[in-house]
Parts: structure tokens; sequence; C-alpha cells
């Protein structure tokens, strides 16, 4: 049976759209901020305060309808603006394919988490199975949308 390890970040990366190329622009997390604006607006939730004197960057609270978030990856538009490593970003994510999603690590690992939800004492299993099923469907659904990408298949 695979290692399976908890990430901290799998809201993020599994937060975008299945369909997503390798050379596609995308952004991470998002939300509805009070009142839209520049962010000068945001109030964190309930519970949580920003450190001092700590401001939301600016566009969190504004812009697609008062959905905010983090645009882009700034490493990834680098390496794609380059001829010189765009070859080798390729290389990486066609390996990185290979093994996540057609070596079925993602999937294995989604069983591996959800086994252990499993046995923990007060966990909602109906819940965590909706949850696990939706994700096993999102993982499915990007295996086969990439399998035809042309950066997987060299094309």
């Amino acid at each position: 049976m695979p290692r399976a390890g908890l990430g901290w970040d799998y809201n993020l990366s599994f937060s975008g759209s299945a369909t997503t190329g390798p050379h596609d622009t995308t952004s991470m997390g998002g939300g509805r901020f009070p009142g839209g604006g520049n962010g000068g607006d945001f109030q964190p939730p309930a519970g949580m305060q920003l450190p001092d004197g700590m401001r939301p960057p600016a566009g969190m609270g504004g812009g697609m309808g008062g959905r905010g978030g983090f645009g882009g990856n700034k490493l990834k538009e680098r390496f794609l603006a380059s001829k010189a490593f765009t070859s080798t970003y390729d290389d990486a994510y066609r390996a990185l394919y290979k093994k996540i999603y057609a070596g079925a690590d993602a999937l294995n690992i989604l069983d591996g988490i959800t086994a252990v939800l499993g046995t923990v004492q007060g966990n909602n299993a109906e819940k965590t199975k909706s949850d696990a099923e939706t994700l096993r469907t999102l993982i499915v659904q990007r295996t086969e949308h990439l399998a035809g990408d042309s950066v997987i298949t060299g094309g």
C-alpha cells in the first residue's frame, strides 16, 4: 500500500478546473469579501485576526464580482516565458503527470486518507465518503483531460 501523507494545501491544489492545461493561467483560493473594493474593507473570518499592520493584498476584495484570490503563478509564468526553460517545465510536468495521475498515486493516496479518516472517532463517515467521491471524480477527470494534452503526449 502506498504511503499516504497529509498535505496542507490540497484545498488549493485541487481548487481549479479539472480541464486546466499545463500552460493555462490559473488562480488559487478566492472567496467573497464584504463590500468588494480593494481589500481595505476585508474582514477576516470569525476568530481569525490579521497580524498588526497586515493588510490584505490589493484586489483581494474586488474584481470578478467581489471574488478575491491570488492570481497566477509567477514562477510558472517565468518558466513559460523563457524558451530555454519551457522544455524543462514540460518535462517535469510530464513526469509528475505519469506518477501522480497516470500512475494512480493521487487515487491511491485518496483511498489511504479516506481509510484513515474512517478510523477516527467522531468523524462524519457520510461526509468523508461524499467528499472523497467528489475528489475522486475530479482526479479522474483531470487524468483523462491531461492524457490528451500536447505537453503530456509530446505532440
